[in-house]
């Protein structure tokens, strides 16, 4: 439903969210829309099945998709995807394997979805349906790693190699990305010619050609915006989606965090390892060797704790990060800006994706040392790379100083702000930001 306001606008007064992939990739689309339906707009997300308690316990309207990414990680293709670190053909390949076994569902899905709706904001992984799904829709990209063309820094796919200019890799990056995408999707739209087909370019070359927004929820203290992005191009800080507010921790987990030093929490998220009881002993054995408690992510009934290690299955960053020494996880976008905002210095152990270029970050900015990503991961260098994050005191000056940059940020109200603007406008093309 549109309508106009004051000045004659056209205000587009719906909104829906594409939220593609793990909790850390919904989660900041909850954020998002919770302070779009406060100023008044109707919000939808569309997201996986098993994130639906957390969209609806924020208030708003979720469209759930049967993919289950835990489940999708855990089969032979998603081991193998897992273990591409920062090789991006075979991760492109690895990823447009996995998508094959999806979209039969998938494409339908979001498309009911986004029904009755005046405008759409897409994720990484969101833009690859659009023109499928809803191609005269007006969309923008809400984006949790920097993948605007740039001549700054290079792709974070790892494409491009000596001697190829930055800018470059990013275009072959897209490219390689969605013609091997891109074949999925021609096979689907073979079986199901009603739809529309998929185009030839990237779907970054229409946001960049259609100037769409391209908001991006990560803090300018971690990336900042390129000096050769547009001005539809905004980074606004991480969209923090807290929920320890009224949260109260079990006894056993409090008693554990107060009974001595801050411990060190290690994590992995919803990257699902090849072999749990291994992980766990690695871990464990690092913490001994490094000779600090931790608080580990997993699940305590498995491998319940001990003395030394207390084992959560689901914890509030916002709650446990700020009691915690320093923090071993993926490199998640979300559970990065999560470490990062508590102060914490942090080991990153990449598996594929995005995290390998967030873990150069974390080196960059001198709150983390180098580790191994996680398929090459022992005990020993684990060890080494804890020892570092709780004894470097500049280590750990940094990233106190870098967290209070990041805590005094407010990426939600500012991504709100710059939605509310391009909604209130009509959704134009040509947005300036």
């Amino acid at each position: 439903m549109s309508k106009q306001d004051n000045r004659g606008d056209v205000v587009k007064t719906r909104i829906s969210f594409v939220a593609l992939g793990s909790r850390g990739d919904v989660e900041p689309y909850i954020a998002l829309g919770r302070d779009m339906r406060d100023r008044g707009f109707q919000v939808r997300v569309i997201a996986p099945k098993v994130y639906a308690h957390l969209v609806e316990g924020a208030g708003l309207d979720c469209v759930p998709l049967s993919t289950e990414p835990r489940k999708v990680l855990a089969s032979a293709q998603g081991q193998s995807t897992l273990s591409t670190g920062r090789d991006g053909f075979p991760y492109a390949q690895g990823m447009a394997a996995l998508f094959e076994s999806m979209v039969d569902e998938l494409i339908p899905e979001i498309s009911a979805g986004l029904r009755d709706t005046d405008a759409v904001m897409h994720g990484m992984l969101g833009l690859f349906f659009h023109h499928m799904v809803a191609p005269d829709l007006p969309y923008c990209f809400g984006g949790l790693q920097p993948v605007t063309p740039t001549g700054e820094f290079r792709n974070i796919w790892g494409f491009g190699g000596a001697g190829i200019d930055n800018r470059t890799t990013h275009i072959m990056g897209h490219q390689v990305r969605w013609q091997t995408m891109r074949q999925v999707l021609m096979r689907y739209w073979q079986r199901t010619p009603e739809v529309p087909r998929p185009p030839l370019y990237p779907p970054i070359v229409e946001l960049e050609r259609a100037g769409f927004p391209q908001l991006y929820g990560f803090s300018p203290s971690v990336v900042p915006a390129a000096a050769d992005w547009g001005p539809n191009v905004q980074v606004t800080g991480t969209w923090f989606a807290d929920r320890a507010g009224g949260w109260t921790p079990p006894v056993d987990l409090a008693s554990f965090v107060d009974s001595g030093p801050a411990p060190v929490y290690v994590g992995f998220g919803s990257m699902v390892p090849a072999d749990r009881d291994r992980t766990d002993a690695m871990v464990r054995g690092a913490l001994r060797r490094a000779g600090v408690r931790g608080v580990l992510l997993g699940d305590p009934a498995r491998n319940p704790g001990d003395d030394q290690v207390h084992v959560v299955d689901s914890v509030p960053h916002s709650w446990l990060l700020p009691r915690m020494s320093a923090a071993v996880h993926h490199g998640g976008a979300g559970t990065l800006a999560a470490s990062l905002r508590a102060g914490l210095p942090t080991v990153v152990t990449p598996f594929f994706s995005d995290q390998p270029f967030w873990a150069e970050r974390v080196q960059a900015l001198g709150v983390g040392p180098t580790a191994p990503r996680f398929h090459e991961l022992t005990e020993e260098s684990l060890a080494t790379a804890i020892s570092a994050v709780v004894t470097d005191a500049g280590m750990r000056e940094r990233a106190a100083e870098l967290g209070e940059r990041i805590r005094a940020e407010d990426g939600v109200r500012t991504a709100g702000d710059h939605l509310e603007d391009w909604l209130r406008l009509g959704a134009p093309r040509n947005w300036r930001g």
